[in-house]
């Protein structure tokens, strides 16, 4: 058995936020999926800002990204 090792890092600067909008364009083009169709990247950053999402307001919404190692 192969043991699988990530990382995993909050989104927390400008550049780790740029990966984490890029993150399903690379997932999805590993997989050659014909049918897929990027999120603009604004809506996704208004989705996770509590002053634009009414959902979060209350609580809170963390970005994470997992590397492997």
């Amino acid at each position: 058995m192969k043991l699988i090792i990530y990382r995993v890092i909050e989104v927390k600067t400008k550049k780790q936020e740029k990966a984490f909008l890029r993150s399903p364009r690379s997932l999805y083009a590993r997989e050659e999926d014909t049918h897929f169709v990027n999120s603009l990247c604004e809506e996704t950053k208004k989705f996770f800002s509590p002053s634009k999402n009414p959902m979060i307001k209350q609580g809170e919404a963390k970005r994470w990204l997992l590397y492997d190692v």
